[in-house]
């Protein structure tokens, strides 16, 4: 698996260009670390080319997204920091994503 992120609090992060390779643990690391100043992202990519994200909201909610853009649009929820990292450890376990509970198709 390969993640990538922005922190808008300390304005740094991994390109989603390039991804970095990451483990569970160093991914749960990075997402312990982010500020979770609004519009910061951390998104994992798997061995398929699935990806999920997580996007801080202003309100302090989560916003859950799977892109798929041969669909042209994404599987998507809001959500809080508890499910988002059980999403993660569950992605990298080899869940999909769009099986979510409570996600619904957005067309872009």
């Amino acid at each position: 698996m390969k993640y990538f992120y922005f922190d808008e609090g300390k304005q740094k992060g991994i390109d989603g260009g390039s991804p970095k390779e990451a483990t569970l643990p160093e991914v749960l690391t990075a997402w312990d670390a982010m500020s979770g100043e609004p519009l910061s992202f951390l998104g994992i990519v798997n061995d398929a080319d699935v990806t999920v994200q997580f996007l801080w909201e202003e309100d302090q909610s989560m916003v859950i997204d799977v892109p798929v853009p041969d669909r042209s649009g994404s599987w998507t929820k809001s959500s809080d920091a508890a499910e988002c990292q059980q999403i993660i450890t569950d992605f990298y376990a080899d869940a999909d994503p769009t099986q979510i509970d409570g996600m619904t198709f957005e067309e872009w």
